[in-house]
């Protein structure tokens, strides 16, 4: 922990409706080794302490426009059944009644057919209606060349919206909507797809919220994904995003993407994603920087000690990932204290449980915690997940066991006499191979789910990593990241990478013990 890095914003006695305005510009872009204890991977490299400064007082961070980045190249055709980057321009505006814990919204957007091949309709995924009443349509209109249309189905989280006529490839389709959305109270044992959007005393998350357009698939039109209970259920393009946010004084909205804030309007614009944002009118938050790029963490006030640190262990994790797998893509990175359980990762932001915090108020135990071990899996989302995508449904391996593996280069290099014994509380020095390449609809609980695609494809980076050696390695991790960036990579991608960096005959017994189909 640090001290004199507070930058404050006091409770306030009384909450009021929160307005805001939210523009979206969304252009987008889951046997056979010997078994047996598996040896610590060796530590990387010598170790590196992140500087802590004290921040400018200020109610306010601001930071310059992050430089947009370029779209994917999309000349050559996409094998079937691959993802096909989309582009689309999203404009919401929002109120937020924090009082009532409702979010109503007007949201307009803008598609442009890059797909080579005329659609006869538009696809949107709809995640709060997974629960019946959580959203509300009131209307919608679409219109292509001046036709307009208010024809549309919503069957759940599926919305399609026929058009009037085709939209040939190159011209443009407008969807305006108006909808309202009811969040649930947020339960402290709530995880994965439960922790993202919901309502507490203390504040609102407001992750996956809203209608999104769904990815489009080669050969196969959109992909009609399903919310899942286990797992994460969201599949999405990289967009742009600007949000303007227009709060009363006593609320502190927390969004994702570079700031500029004017009286009580906040303003964030992103590229990345998603877009989310907690809002609470008890906020306190301190701010520090990490290579090129600034950690804000956001707590409330009864977790002041927690808070501070998980500004300098966040600090630390993301320069030390920045150094091996390539640039954080942002200017900053917050983290924001809500109520649920465990932590919850979008572009830009990490949503982290209270309960985490109070837990680790009542027997801090250093390194060997809960706290310390979401730090880095979360902060490694930024790439593994936010950077380069991944069909979380189905293919939910290719982010979980990378940010799982993760956890261990933190360690290595920030704790290395916790490294061993964090490696032993994964199970990995006894684990035995197994299958780590099912969906999340293949389970109903959070234990076996983890225990495959998180612990045993820990596992499985480790025994890539004892194959490859540290100068392979990381050149991989590097290299995968590049050429995911912005884009929703697959299992085969994954391994099209490994091959300019491995042998078939090093690579082929890591996937009969780790993949079903090889």
């Amino acid at each position: 922990m640090s001290n004199g890095m507070t930058n404050t914003i006091n409770p306030c006695p009384s909450v009021s409706s929160v307005s805001i305005r939210i523009v979206l510009l969304a252009l987008a872009l889951s046997a056979c080794t010997t078994p047996g204890p598996t040896p610590l991977p060796s530590p990387i490299l010598p170790t590196q302490t992140a500087t802590i400064v004290t921040p400018t007082p200020s109610p306010t961070p601001t930071h310059p426009p992050t430089p947009t980045l370029p779209p994917p190249p999309t000349s050559t055709p996409a094998p079937p059944g691959s993802f096909v980057p989309t582009a689309a321009r999203y404009v919401l505006d929002i109120t937020l009644d924090y009082a009532q814990h409702r979010l109503a919204a007007r949201e307009t957007v803008v598609f442009t057919n890059t797909l080579n091949a005329p659609l006869s309709e538009l696809r949107f995924y709809v995640p709060p209606n997974h629960a019946p009443g959580t959203l509300f349509l009131s209307a919608l209109t679409a219109t292509v060349a001046s036709r307009m249309t208010h024809v549309y189905s919503l069957n759940a989280d599926d919305l399609r919206v026929p058009l009037e006529t085709p939209l040939p490839p190159g011209q443009t389709a407008t969807v305006e909507m108006a909808f309202a959305v009811t969040p649930p109270r947020m339960r402290a044992s709530s995880i994965f797809g439960g922790g993202g959007l919901g309502w507490s005393e203390n504040a609102l998350n407001a992750g996956n919220w809203y209608p999104v357009l769904r990815p489009y698939q080669a050969g196969q039109g959109w992909y009609a994904f399903k919310w899942h209970s286990i797992g994460d259920p969201y599949v999405t393009d990289w967009a742009d995003y600007q949000a303007t946010i227009t709060a009363p004084e006593n609320v502190t909205v927390v969004g994702n993407g570079d700031l500029t804030r004017e009286g009580n309007v906040w303003t964030y614009r992103l590229r990345g994603r998603s877009f989310a944002f907690a809002a609470s009118h008890r906020y306190q938050w301190a701010s520090a920087p990490a290579g090129d790029a600034a950690v804000e963490s956001y707590w409330f006030p009864e977790h002041e000690s927690v808070g501070r640190l998980v500004l300098t262990e966040t600090a630390r994790a993301l320069s030390l990932y920045a150094e091996l797998f390539g640039p954080y893509p942002y200017r900053t990175l917050r983290v924001a204290e809500t109520d649920f359980n465990g932590g919850q990762e979008f572009s830009g932001i990490t949503f982290l449980g209270s309960g985490v915090y109070a837990d680790y108020l009542k027997s801090p135990k250093g390194a060997r915690t809960i706290l310390y071990t979401l730090i880095p899996h979360e902060t490694s989302h930024q790439w593994w997940f936010g950077l380069v995508g991944n069909d979380q449904c189905r293919e939910p391996w290719l982010d979980e066991a990378l940010a799982q593996y993760c956890e261990m280069f933190f360690y290595e290099r920030f704790y290395p006499a916790d490294a061993a014994f964090r490696w032993e509380w994964m199970g990995n020095t006894v684990r035995r191979p197994g299958r780590i390449d099912y969906s999340i609809y293949d389970y109903s609980q959070e234990r076996p789910y983890k225990d495959a695609v998180y612990l045993t494809g820990a596992l499985f980076i480790g025994r890539l990593r004892e194959t490859l050696g540290d100068e392979r390695f990381f050149a991989f991790l590097r290299d995968y990241a590049a050429a995911g960036r912005g884009r929703i990579a697959t299992t085969d991608d994954f391994f099209a990478v490994l091959g300019r960096h491995a042998q078939p005959d090093e690579i082929t017994p890591l996937r009969r013990a780790f993949f079903r189909s090889n």
